[in-house]
């Protein structure tokens, strides 16, 4: 949309329903749709720069991105890594349980949390497993972080501060 007038500059039909929002990084928006299909379009006028699908994945969490990649987790908790000039897989992790909440990238990891609880920290590079912490409960909250601490919202109640580089928890608040 134009930001002055709000007419629509361009549309995309895609395939599958977008149950989350876009994500944009230098000019390029990327989206997931529940029918596996990772798609970038340029932001300036809705060519298709690549699209993917990843065969079986419903994806309902916004994509993040960094320079070099994008990054999708399916509801199953497969967490796939993409590059983003061309969509290529770069890698894939499965969690082992359920994922609710979009991945976050910052400082070369991936972090991504499953719904019985498990709080992942995933190599940017090659999607190996560098820690995991378990909540009490499951997580359904993205969580945050400023590269060196992760924050984490837990069904247990309890809000948890992590050690980015260890996944050590730092402090807990039990809001029970």
């Amino acid at each position: 949309f134009e930001a002055d007038s709000g007419e629509c500059r361009w549309q995309f039909a895609v395939t599958g329903q977008v149950a989350s929002g876009p994500t944009a990084k230098d000019g390029t928006v990327l989206f997931a749709t529940t029918l596996g299909v990772v798609c970038a379009l340029s932001g300036r006028d809705g060519s298709r720069c690549w699209e993917v699908t990843i065969e079986s994945a419903k994806l309902q969490v916004d994509p993040a991105v960094t320079d070099e990649y994008v990054c999708v987790v399916d509801t199953r908790g497969i967490v796939v890594a993409l590059d983003r000039q061309d969509g290529s897989q770069c890698w894939q992790h499965d969690l082992g349980g359920n994922s609710d909440t979009a991945p976050v990238c910052t400082e070369g990891v991936v972090l991504a949390t499953t719904a019985d609880g498990g709080v992942y920290c995933l190599d940017g590079e090659t999607g190996k497993r560098r820690w995991r912490f378990d909540t009490g409960g499951p997580i359904v909250v993205t969580p945050a972080t400023d590269g060196e601490r992760v924050c984490v919202a837990s069904r247990d109640q309890s809000l948890y501060m992590l050690d980015a580089v260890t996944g050590t928890e730092l402090w807990r608040v039990d809001h029970s």
